[in-house]
């Protein structure tokens, strides 16, 4: 079997970093899975995200992660305090023996107003997720090691999942600035590939900041950054956007570039346009790692597609009724 050490390679580096999370370049592309508090946090009043990525697309079956979400904010208070609500679903497969992870999860989060100003937007978000997952592979994709010297006895792995978040955040028409912070798999659920281990699936802890400043008549930034850490595991990534045009705000099209760096292992490249109620993400990792070799160049792609839906946009003022939201 050609790829036979790839395959012992990914099955040990699964035992010794077991449960390291999915991830996504565009993080702030997938909300829910960064923080249960950026649930409902969106100028819509409902926000569907779909994400994409592929890596290592030299192996026969490549590095696959997708995952779809919507997030809506169903309950506005007279003080203007928000209920927030969402749902993800998600998808990581990887390499020749069909490893596999499912999950399912639904988020809540509460907005608390802080401001008095319908111009200004002054908001504490604390969101809880909840979720399950199953993981999986396939053992008898192994075809010339004897499964047993592997010590693996177990195939599908089933859990439920807690996280918490919290998000801060400031906002008029040309400004904003976030912070936030989250903690996932609080409860530690048990993740082994054999049943004389007791093996957990490793907390992953992340804060990550941004805003958007407008530099000139046409051209703002929206830098970012993040770090998280899970187990052994740590990622600080910085960089921005730019976004290019006049009255950005009021447009129904706006381009974006941007480039952020993975610290250690890769240069991110992205472009992006918003064009009325969509908004499409294109990115590709080149990867600056001792991995380059072994990648034989290839770095990974990712996709995200965001739809806005509007139902009851305008208040009495006859503006937005959520007032400026961070965009991310």
């Amino acid at each position: 079997m050609k790829n036979l050490y790839i395959i012992i390679i990914l099955l040990l580096s699964y035992q010794s970093s077991i449960g390291q999370d999915a991830r996504f370049s565009q993080y702030l592309s997938a909300p829910l899975l960064l923080n249960p508090a950026l649930t409902g946090i969106t100028d819509k009043d409902v926000r569907v995200v779909a994400n994409y990525r592929t890596q290592w697309s030299f192996l026969e079956n490549p590095y696959r992660t997708t995952a779809l979400s919507v997030d809506a904010r169903p309950v506005m208070f007279k003080n203007r305090d928000f209920f927030n609500v969402g749902l993800l679903v998600m998808n990581d497969r990887a390499g020749e023996i069909n490893y596999s992870q499912n999950g399912a999860y639904l988020s809540l989060a509460y907005s608390k107003n802080f401001s008095s100003s319908p111009r200004r937007s002054h908001y504490l978000t604390l969101g809880f997720q909840g979720g399950y997952l199953s993981n999986r592979f396939d053992i008898s994709k192994i075809e010339v090691v004897d499964p047993s010297q592997l010590a693996i006895n177990v195939t599908r792995m089933d859990y439920l999942d807690v996280a918490v978040g919290g998000l801060w955040f400031y906002a008029t028409q040309d400004f904003n600035v976030y912070l936030g912070v989250s903690a996932y798999h609080l409860n530690k659920p048990l993740l082994s590939l054999s049943t004389n281990s007791d093996e957990t699936l490793y907390q992953r802890q992340s804060v990550h900041a941004g805003g958007e400043w407008k530099v000139g008549r046409a051209l703002s930034l929206l830098p970012s950054a993040l770090y998280q850490r899970q187990g052994e595991m740590q990622e600080i990534v910085v960089g921005t956007w730019l976004l290019l045009g006049e009255n950005q705000r009021q447009e129904e099209t706006a381009l974006f570039i941007g480039g952020w760096y993975r610290v250690e292992d890769a240069f991110i490249i992205s472009t992006r346009l918003d064009y009325q109620d969509f908004s499409f993400i294109l990115s590709y990792d080149a990867n600056t790692s001792t991995l380059v070799e072994a990648s034989r160049g290839f770095g990974a792609v990712e996709v995200s597609v965001q739809y806005g839906i509007n139902r009851n946009m305008q208040g009495r003022s006859g503006k937005n009724k959520y007032g400026s939201c961070p965009r991310f």
